[in-house]
């Protein structure tokens, strides 16, 4: 009994050495193969990094290659372009130039067609011609601009020319460093909402007038017998309306004398009376 019991202590110790033995190797063996296969994978990394940084020097390379050669390409194609055709690039520039000249009038047009309430049927506004005319033109001045003196003989052809023209004045000082300027646009409008019959006459005296200053506004103005007193009491009124027409001409973009206005077109200063007329034929 006692041998049995040995044999199998024995028997165990010896399965225990093996079981031991056995795990040690098969531990020792995935060590192995967990470090072999760390340094693969490693080794595939360096690879890998190696490969990607190859592919992108070589891409880069590509890249800056094609960019030369299209470079090049172009420039030169460019070149003899220019030379064998340079009508084609004048007329390129010119066709650019045509169509951004009439977006920016279709712009100022709609614009003008938005304004037209307070640009064509502002009642505080002076005008000489048929007070119910409709045929209306705008016409921004300074009683010191000479070009408006130039023009002013052509807007009275016009009302003469036609029993439906009506010019609108708007009284538009922008000499802020001559005070006649002011004190002129100041007494025009006062005389208008004091008597809109005397206006025209006052106007057209002014624009007669070389070298205007205050003096020879009031000789004007007495020429006309106004009871001068009734007369400043009108100054704030006119006043108001002086700031109103330059908050106007702001969002018209109007920055000059004479600025014209017919229809929902901004016309030049130097418009002639036959072009008037025809703009109201058509």
């Amino acid at each position: 009994m006692k041998k049995e019991i040995l044999l199998v202590a024995v028997a165990a110790g010896i399965g225990a050495g093996l079981s031991i033995l056995v795990n040690s190797k098969i531990t020792a063996n995935l060590m192995t193969q967990v470090s072999e296969l760390r340094s693969l994978v490693e080794k595939q990394s360096q690879l890998n990094a190696d490969t990607n940084a190859q592919l992108k020097s070589e891409l880069l390379s590509s890249i800056e290659t094609a960019k030369a050669q299209t470079a090049s390409v172009d420039t030169e194609q460019f070149q003899k372009e220019i030379m064998a055709n340079p009508e084609t690039i004048i007329k390129s520039l010119s066709k650019l130039r045509f169509e951004q000249e009439q977006i920016q009038r279709q712009v100022k047009n709609k614009l003008i067609k938005e304004l037209q309430p307070i640009l064509f049927d502002d009642k505080n506004d002076p005008f000489i011609g048929n007070p119910n005319g409709k045929h209306v033109v705008v016409e921004f001045i300074d009683y010191n601009c000479g070009y408006c003196k130039a023009l002013s003989p052509t807007l009275v052809e016009f009302v003469k020319a036609d029993p439906e023209a009506k010019v609108i004045i708007k009284e538009f000082p922008i000499f802020d460093n001559v005070p006649s300027s002011r004190y002129a646009a100041e007494m025009g409008l006062a005389l208008f909402y004091l008597d809109s019959e005397l206006y025209g006459e006052f106007h057209e005296k002014l624009m007669t007038i070389k070298q205007l200053d205050n003096q020879k506004i009031d000789i004007v103005l007495a020429s006309l017998n106004i009871d001068s007193n009734a007369l400043k009491a009108q100054l704030p009124k006119a006043e108001k309306q002086i700031n109103a027409v330059r908050q106007l001409a702001v969002q018209l973009e109007v920055e000059g004398t004479p600025t014209v206005f017919a229809k929902d077109q901004r016309l030049s200063g130097g418009v002639t009376v036959s072009e008037l007329l025809q703009i109201f034929k058509n």
